[in-house]
């Protein structure tokens, strides 16, 4: 195989899952394992350190009382510069894949599609649409309200000198302008 990195160090194993494949780990030197099925790359994953050595490991599992196999175990060089010799690195386990869902959705929806009827009401509602489009949007209202409302809102900000208490620190806040206008056509009443 040709890489377009520099590993830095590999590990080969026969599938768990089928005989005649063998799986190929390389890290390379930006921290991301590769995971090859055969010659085939299959994942990319970023890590956490550098490993100069990784190997598989079987651990036992207390919680579900079983052993857990097909665990990565990665060593790395110590992190500092100023470490001195001999002084280890960082030890990690780790697993490919994800974490179990705790929450199993429930299965779609499996009736069948009508294609004819999903084609009319695509029609119908592209239609409305292009209607909307050249007229602009008209809302209806069946009782006319006696009460018009007409809001206009300041496009620059300016500094509120009425008393805040949404920052104290600060002797001014600042605020938009915004002018609301009422205005009626009769007469209020209780």
């Amino acid at each position: 195989m040709r890489f377009d990195y520099t590993p830095v160090t590999q590990l080969s194993y026969p599938s768990l899952v089928q005989d005649s494949r063998i799986i190929t780990l390389i890290v390379s030197n930006s921290n991301t394992l590769h995971v090859y099925d055969n010659s085939t790359l299959k994942w990319a994953a970023q890590l956490p350190c550098l490993p100069r050595s990784l190997t598989l490991g079987k651990f036992w599992d207390s919680v579900i009382s079983s052993r857990r196999e097909g665990l990565l175990v990665l060593l790395g060089e110590a992190g500092d510069e100023g470490d001195e010799e001999g002084a280890g690195g960082e030890l990690s386990v780790c697993y490919l894949g994800t974490n179990p869902a705790l929450h199993t959705p429930p299965p779609p929806d499996s009736r069948e599609v009508n294609y004819e009827e999903t084609d009319r009401e695509l029609t119908r509602l592209s239609s409305i649409i292009r209607q909307n489009q050249k007229e602009g949007v008209k809302v209806e209202s069946k009782k006319s309200s006696p009460l018009k409302v007409e809001v206009s809102v300041s496009s620059q900000l300016e500094l509120c000198h009425f008393p805040s208490r949404v920052l104290e620190v600060e002797p001014a806040v600042p605020m938009v302008g915004l002018v609301i206008k009422l205005s009626t056509t009769s007469p209020l009443t209780r």
